[in-house]
């Protein structure tokens, strides 16, 4: 039965790809017009009088926009690329959003901080700009905007947690190494001159990696919660998964009058 009905599976899959066969210059086509939009280089939308030059193929069916809408619109979303349209090269041509112009409010919500004492780059944000905290504090600003800093004292270089999370499930489910996991984000970022122009953070994402899995291993073991309070027959502090069928003191334990079996 298994062996029939993987034969018919493999039928049906060849001739799926089959019908794919009718359309391959169709879909080539529709590859090259998502490339780029047909409005570009005319007047913008907006009362500013720019031209549409930029282009965001991270989001879903996004215009081509004059480069202060695009910021406007990606206020939130600061980690997409821009295309920008090079008239003189005639292509477009990759921006992060600090080249636009915009310096990344952290603490803010997106908001322009009133506060400001200048900024600094980042190697993933790129650039974003510190508030005038008393005493400045340089790990919760990352974080309260997804950001998990590199170092905890001057930090230059932060991962987002959605790609430590990203990571772990990566590792978990196919034992991708660090080495290789941000081999394939580098050439995402740039696949013809990853070497040169792409800065490869390898030992910072390594260490950062350790501290959130074990940040995560506390999160749910129920160490952050004061879960050592509910379970005080537990040793403080323990990540272990508790086995139900482990004998434990004040619980599970052996009984010294139960027969043992002679082996």
């Amino acid at each position: 039965m298994l062996k029939t009905y993987s034969c018919i599976n493999a039928a049906q899959n060849g001739q799926l790809l089959d019908d794919f066969g009718e359309h391959l210059d169709d879909l080539g086509s529709l590859l090259l017009e998502s490339e780029a939009d047909e409005d570009t280089a005319l007047q913008c939308a907006c009362p500013s009088g720019l031209k549409r030059t930029t282009q965001c193929f991270d989001c879903t069916g996004y215009p081509a926009t004059c480069e202060h809408c695009f910021v406007k619109a990606h206020i939130h979303n600061p980690f997409h690329w821009a295309e920008v349209w090079n008239r003189m090269a005639g292509f477009f041509v990759w921006h992060d959003i600090s080249k636009l112009g915009h310096t990344i409010q952290l603490g803010h919500k997106g908001g322009q901080c009133p506060q400001s004492i200048g900024g600094h780059t980042f190697t993933v944000v790129d650039a974003f700009r510190g508030c005038k905290e008393l005493p400045p504090n340089k790990i919760k600003q990352p974080m309260r905007a997804g950001l998990f800093p590199a170092t905890t004292k001057d930090p230059h270089t932060a991962f987002t947690i959605s790609m430590l999370k990203e990571f772990q499930l990566h590792n978990l489910e196919s034992k991708k190494a660090v080495y290789d996991y941000l081999g394939a984000i580098r050439r995402l970022t740039d696949n013809s001159f990853t070497s040169q122009y792409v800065h490869n953070p390898y030992a910072a994402f390594l260490r950062v990696v350790r501290v959130f899995n074990f940040l995560s291993m506390k999160k749910r073991s129920g160490q952050f919660y004061g879960i050592d309070a509910v379970l005080p027959h537990r040793p403080a502090g323990n990540l272990l998964v508790w086995c139900p069928a482990c004998p434990k003191p004040g619980t599970l334990e052996p009984n010294p009058t139960h027969p043992r079996r002679e082996s």
